[in-house]
This record gives C-alpha cells, structure tokens and sequence, in this order.
C-alpha cells in the first residue's frame, strides 16, 4: 500500500527514476535496508519507505519486532528505532 501512496504523491515517471537510482546506488537489496542507513522516514529510500511501513505495521498488529540479517549478522531492529524511523510515515498515524 505505501507504494500506492508513493505513486499518487510524486507520479509513476519519478518514483521509477528514483527506484532505479537507489538500485544502482544501493544494491539489489540495499535500497530495502533502512536500519543500515540513520535517515529520517522523508529522506529514506522509496523501498526503504515501504519497508519501514511494512515493520511498523507487523510490529503493530502483532508485537514481533523486526530480525534481519545483515552480511551474515543478525540485527533486531528495537522499538524505540522503529518508532523513530516510523514517524512521518503516516502509518499509525505517526
């Protein structure tokens, strides 16, 4: 859905450029992985964006935490960051 979002607020033309710069920029999966990168929800990643909705919403609704793996490490991403990374999202009214 925050794709849906991300395509009414900025059009289908820049939300492509935009995801095609931060593949290249980022890697297949590095757009993805906002918990590498300390940006606020505005200046994430399109994919970075919905990844953090998609957390938050998971976190939400069920209380489980979000576990990456990261070069092989595992990384659980804490509340209180998911709360932060979260806000301006509009998800949960945040």
């Amino acid at each position: 859905m925050n794709h849906v979002r991300q395509y009414q607020q900025s059009g289908v033309a820049s939300v492509f450029k935009d995801a095609i710069w931060q593949a290249a920029r980022y890697g297949q999966n590095g757009a993805y992985e906002y918990f590498t990168r300390d940006r606020s929800y505005r200046d994430e990643t399109l994919e970075g964006q919905s990844q953090i909705v998609g957390d938050y919403a998971r976190y939400k609704e069920t209380g489980v935490l979000p576990v990456y793996a990261v070069d092989g490490k595992r990384q659980t991403i804490g509340a209180a960051a998911l709360e932060r990374w979260s806000s301006g999202s509009g998800a949960y009214g945040k």
